[in-house]
């Protein structure tokens, strides 16, 4: 576990990229989109497992490989895209629990 968490962190300080800061000021690594997708399956074995649009055109896509590492990627309508959340454990949810979290939760 702890060997995954490293490999986790060390997405984030990808020097080989040579990211930027997102625009929003914090320190998110930015880059072309390919690349960014490219670092994520080499280094991660990540793969895209989920996307849509958020409120303001942005494309949001979740990244997760069979180790439970997963990686959120925010590419806005400029074409700029911004590695916003990483981290490990991650966990496909069945839809009789979602069906049954839904019931409880309305």
């Amino acid at each position: 576990m702890a060997v995954l968490g490293l490999a986790v962190l060390g997405l984030w300080s990808v020097p080989a990229l040579a990211l930027s800061p997102g625009s929003a000021g914090l320190d998110q690594p930015c880059a072309d989109r390919a690349r960014l997708v490219g670092a994520l399956a080499s280094q991660h074995a990540e793969k895209q497992t989920a996307l849509g649009l958020d409120h303001e055109g942005r494309v949001v896509e979740i990244f997760t490989s069979p180790y439970g590492t997963w990686s959120i990627l925010v590419t806005s309508p400029d074409g700029t895209s911004c590695l916003v959340s990483a981290g490990e454990s991650w966990r496909r949810t069945d839809d009789k629990l979602d069906r049954h979290v839904s019931s409880r939760v309305h």
